[in-house]
């Protein structure tokens, strides 16, 4: 079995969950024509290309046997200083799984898909001579709003979408800035959603998505209904919220 530590990032491809060392551990499942089953440590997480006929249950008992080197590698990652965000001209920044380059051309910022760079000397000589001209500070406020605009939509298009499939009320969210989480639902219904989600790929951010969706599923359906309630002046449980590790 090969494992491997990479800087590789997903496809859309099936998202998996299982529970590693009392760690709730969510995986991209790829079905590939190959002998053996390969383990891939990246920014977006586990990854796991195995033969088509292997069946899901070889694959949970083979994540059992290496459940202590998956999870000290994706806290590895977690913690890694390449894994932080650098302020300046020419840094990588990732949106959906998709790298993307700050330059600056006639001294305005841009944010573009990395490989619609050309290597264009005369454009290289405009990103360097301008590259003074903004401050550490300046860059991240530009990268840091533009993560905004692009998450605020696309998170609630995809809450709306899974909403309606879960067949509960769109609810109120707000982007978050949690180190340890990427997402909450608090027991007024309430979601919030870590800013981060955005540089992982669609399917990803649908995983978390859905699972906090899915604590709202179960306040409606762990209630009793109104009737019930109203002839017996029930109150209303409010179960707690529940992180995504």
């Amino acid at each position: 079995m090969k494992i491997q530590v990479t800087r590789a990032h997903h496809q859309d491809n099936p998202i998996h969950s299982t529970v590693l060392n009392n760690r709730t551990v969510s995986y991209s499942l790829i079905r590939r024509n190959r002998k053996t089953i390969g383990l891939r440590i990246s920014a977006s997480g586990l990854t796991i290309s195995a033969p088509p006929r292997i069946s899901q249950r070889e694959i949970e008992a083979i994540l059992q046997r290496k459940a202590n080197w998956i999870v000290e590698k994706l806290d590895a990652w977690e913690n890694s200083s390449d894994n932080r965000l650098e302020w300046k001209l020419y840094a990588v920044y990732w949106l959906l799984g998709e790298p993307y380059q700050l330059i600056a051309l006639s001294e305005q910022l841009q944010l573009v898909p990395q490989n619609s760079i050309q290597p264009d000397r005369a454009k290289l000589c405009n990103i360097q001579s301008t590259s003074t001209l903004f401050s550490a500070q300046q860059l991240e406020h530009f990268v840091l709003a533009w993560y905004q605009q692009h998450a605020i939509p696309c998170m609630t298009d995809r809450l709306a979408f899974y909403a309606e499939k879960l067949g509960v009320t769109m609810p109120v969210f707000h982007l978050s800035n949690a180190r340890t989480r990427w997402g909450s639902c608090n027991a007024s219904g309430v979601i919030r959603l870590n800013w981060r989600l955005i540089q992982l790929p669609l399917a990803l951010v649908d995983y978390v998505i859905a699972h906090e969706l899915a604590h709202l599923f179960e306040m409606n359906h762990s209630r009793p209904s109104r009737g019930a309630g109203e002839k017996k002046g029930a109150a209303t449980p409010g179960p707690g919220s529940g992180p995504v590790n």
